[in-house]
């Protein structure tokens, strides 16, 4: 059973990855200049199936920790640095929903939303590294 939070939180971390890679051609083409397309629809589609998987299974790490855990400093740190994650992905989250149904020509809130969500990607990013040290510490 605890094997469903690490498998789905890589999964939705890589549809992360794949949403920060789609944006960075929003980034490259407001802020650099440079001429690009943007896949928006492919963008909103993969991002939003991520912000929300990833909410999910961090909800669902903190809701099954007691059962198999006891509260030392790594497991309370993986997860207040998952709740952080989650904090930013809230953000970029209800940036992105602005910019999805009110489509115009922005520059601000598209950096907050990248951003946000970067920053919560970093972090979740590190927390594969303490999920997998916690993980070998459970199985040995």
């Amino acid at each position: 059973m605890i094997l469903i939070h690490p498998i789905m939180q890589v999964f939705f971390i890589a549809m992360a990855v794949v949403a920060f890679i789609l944006g960075l051609q929003r980034f490259r083409s407001n802020h650099l200049g440079h001429q690009t397309r943007f896949n928006w629809k492919g963008h909103v589609y993969v991002g939003r199936i991520a912000i929300v998987g990833l909410i999910a299974g961090t909800v669902a790490g903190v809701a099954i920790t007691p059962y198999y855990f006891e509260y030392t400093v790594p497991v309370l740190s993986h997860g207040q640095l998952g709740i952080v994650s989650m904090a930013f992905f809230f953000v970029g989250a209800s940036t992105g929903y602005i910019l999805d149904k009110h489509k115009k020509r922005r520059k601000l809130l598209p950096l907050i939303h990248g951003s946000a969500n970067t920053l919560g990607l970093l972090v979740a990013l590190n927390q594969i590294v303490t999920g997998y040290k916690l993980y070998l510490s459970f199985v040995s």
